[in-house]
């Protein structure tokens, strides 16, 4: 972790932390039965764990957006919601909660004066409902000229935008993202602390 911190310091990135499912064996893409008190503490311990070494590589913590099941969890139960920014208020009530706009997740951070951004996926495809195809199905993973028109389209709706490094091409995609947001009139920039991202 402080490699990787102090990498994105020095690219001049915004550091943000990725909470999950205390599943390393699922990759945190395992939906666990966890009551919502553990999985405010695990939210808060591994936050607590990131924001350490950020502070140490001389950085700031911007952002808190959750990874895999707990991301998909939070955004349609009440109670994990208001779990997951309770831990965040705990951590820092200026930090930004990165998710879905129309979520329980927002409705919770909202309601405690957290500020939201609201988020859209470039390289995943959605289904007609609006929701993300699961991995696996066709036209799950976007390819880069399609994940730019994508994330182009999707963009007046949202503050920040998803591309997940762990695709093939991910790199070439981004950079293809980037150019597509930038020739369509959207100003790229790193999210600040307070307020709107």
């Amino acid at each position: 972790m402080a490699e990787r911190a102090r990498a994105a310091l020095d690219a001049g990135l915004a550091l943000g932390a990725h909470p999950a499912y205390p599943d390393r064996e699922g990759f945190g893409r395992r939906d666990l039965p966890l009551p919502p008190l553990e999985i405010r503490d695990a939210v808060r311990a591994q936050c607590e764990a990131l924001l350490a070494v950020i502070v140490r590589a001389g950085g700031v913590m911007r952002h808190i957006k959750l990874h895999g099941a707990l991301y998909h969890r939070a955004h349609r139960d009440q109670a994990v919601a208001e779990a997951v920014a309770d831990a965040v208020i705990a951590l820092n009530p200026e930090l930004i909660v990165v998710g879905l706009a129309a979520s329980r997740l927002a409705e919770a951070c909202v309601e405690r004066g957290l500020a939201f951004a609201r988020e859209v996926f470039a390289d995943r495809g959605y289904s007609a409902d609006g929701h993300l195809l699961p991995r696996g199905v066709a036209g799950a993973l976007l390819a880069a000229d399609a994940a730019a028109a994508q994330a182009l389209r999707l963009f007046t709706d949202a503050d920040t935008l998803c591309l997940h490094s762990d695709s093939p091409g991910a790199e070439q995609t981004a950079r293809r993202i980037r150019r597509a947001l930038e020739e369509g009139g959207v100003a790229v920039q790193p999210m600040s602390l307070g307020g709107r991202p």
